[in-house]
């Protein structure tokens, strides 16, 4: 969470007890009173150190208004909260610096309501700007004067006494736990971060480092600089998704981000493409990783374009899957962890570090081997629809089983069948909205156990005559930084038996 604090320290409290009070709650394995050095007048730079290097959020404070006025320009108004004190005239403004329109003499002293409104006016969301302040009378007066011109009143207003520090303090940290705002800030990060990594690349190294154009037939030119730009529109196109402060909570507007982070794969295959040089990958699990995410970003541009992909997302499957498609966008080392990968896997209850290797050692084998059963189970019933049919309709259906991989195969297979039997009319179609329901019921249950199927892909020894199958997987641990983060995020999420169940009607 990014934090816009405006406060002038004008009163009597020390700057340290109101710094103490309000964030201790952020910094849950550290003493904040022991850490802060009241001495230190620059609470600004102190703040943001100490944010900076035991948390995941961020605080900007800003003295005054021109202070607010610079502090905006440069972040171009993107702070997931306002913290706003009234009175600031601690700093004053000269004449010819105050908002124009603005003559009144007193104009610093209320320049917190100023602030508010142009925030307001933005279509900044009231629920995330609080008032913090020891000017009772002046909220008071400001109360009154928005019920005279038929203005909601303020959603938050806070004073500076022990009481409201509680309050305050409470309200800050259920922010943090806010999914939206974890969202939003993890994916602005995230297309920043990735931005900024592009841009970095040598133009000779662009296109082996453009991982993701691997997938795609076909040569991206020679014009290297325009598939850099191609590449940052792409990212920025992302990013304004989640930059309006009106829309980032709304479920209808993250379906349409999700559809546009997968229509970037629209040409890939989802594999890497033998005619191209071959990235290099320092481990086999590291590959494994990477080809697998090329599949799982194929098949959620295909499943999000279909109907087969679940409309009931929670905030966690997008982080997913925008984990997944930044990692196979650009080349990067599975052992560095990023910045907004942490945050968004904030949204998870991750595992630890020991209950994850405990779990791999004593059940993985065992979820594998169920989830890749009920897979199969409902890929039989899907293909049983196509025995009604002679051999001439039949024919008419293309399955390309070609892959190395027997969950991931049947994955795909799934929804290609089934797309191909609507286009072709050759069911009934509330038989087929059936099984596109069960489909939909299983989906992201299905991506997210494909991560593991993918690392660790079975081997089947078959018997023909009975159709009986000898399951086997070679587990490794995980050793990569970035794997054990996404592992132990989304295992539990995983291997639900009531979210895999096929027999959902």
């Amino acid at each position: 969470m990014k934090i816009l604090w405006i406060e002038d320290f004008g009163g009597k409290l020390a700057r340290s007890k109101i710094v103490v009070e309000i964030f201790k709650e952020f910094f849950e394995d550290v003493n904040l009173e022991k850490e802060y050095d009241q001495s230190n007048p620059d609470v600004a730079a102190q703040l943001a150190y100490l944010f900076r290097k035991y948390t995941l959020h961020e605080v900007y404070v800003c003295n005054s208004y021109l202070e607010w006025k610079r502090l905006d320009q440069q972040h171009q108004g993107d702070f997931d909260l306002a913290l706003i004190d009234i009175n600031l005239e601690s700093y004053a403004t000269s004449d010819e610096e105050r908002p124009d329109g603005i003559d009144s003499d007193d104009f610093d002293k209320r320049a917190g309501f100023y602030i508010y409104h142009q925030l307001i006016k933005r279509g900044y969301p009231d629920n995330n700007i609080a008032f913090f302040t020891g000017e009772r009378h002046s909220l008071k007066e400001f109360g009154k004067y928005c019920s005279n011109v038929l203005l909601d009143r303020p959603a938050h207003c806070f004073e500076k006494s022990p009481v409201h520090f509680s309050e305050l303090r409470r309200w800050l940290y259920e922010k943090s736990l806010q999914e939206s705002l974890i969202l939003r800030r993890g994916i602005v990060e995230g297309c920043r971060f990735m931005k900024a990594k592009i841009e970095a690349i040598d133009s000779a190294d662009l296109v082996p480092r453009l991982i993701f154009y691997k997938t795609i037939p076909g040569t991206p030119g020679d014009d290297t600089e325009a598939l850099r730009r191609d590449s940052l529109e792409y990212l920025t196109r992302l990013e304004r998704f989640f930059l309006s402060h009106q829309g980032y909570d709304d479920a209808e507007l993250r379906n349409w981000f999700l559809k546009e982070l997968a229509a970037k794969w629209e040409p890939s295959r989802g594999y890497f493409i033998r005619a191209k040089k071959a990235p290099r990958f320092g481990s086999w699990l590291e590959e494994q990783f990477h080809r697998t995410a090329q599949f799982q970003m194929k098949m959620l541009r295909n499943w999000s374009s279909h109907r087969l992909l679940s409309s009931h997302l929670a905030a966690k499957e997008f982080a997913y899957f925008f984990l997944l498609a930044m990692r196979s966008f650009v080349e990067s080392d599975l052992n560095e962890i990023f910045r907004y990968e942490r945050i968004l896997s904030t949204l998870f209850n991750p595992l630890s570090d020991l209950e994850l290797n405990r779990l791999m050692n004593s059940s993985l084998g065992f979820d594998l081997e169920r989830s890749y059963e009920q897979l199969r189970v409902l890929h039989k019933e899907v293909l049983s629809l196509l025995k009604e049919f002679p051999d001439e309709k039949r024919a008419a259906i293309s399955l390309n089983r070609r892959m190395d991989n027997y969950f991931l195969g049947i994955f795909r297979e799934l929804g290609e069948v089934l797309n191909q039997l609507e286009q072709l009319a050759l069911v009934n179609p509330s038989v087929l909205e059936f099984h596109r329901h069960k489909i939909k019921n299983i989906s992201v249950s299905l991506f997210y156990q494909s991560f593991w199927h993918g690392l660790f892909p079975l081997e089947i020894k078959t018997t023909f005559y009975a159709d009986l199958q000898t399951i086997k997987f070679n587990l490794e641990p995980l050793t990569l930084p970035f794997l054990v983060l996404l592992g132990q995020a989304i295992f539990a999420e995983s291997f639900r038996a009531e979210e895999v169940s096929v027999n959902v009607a």
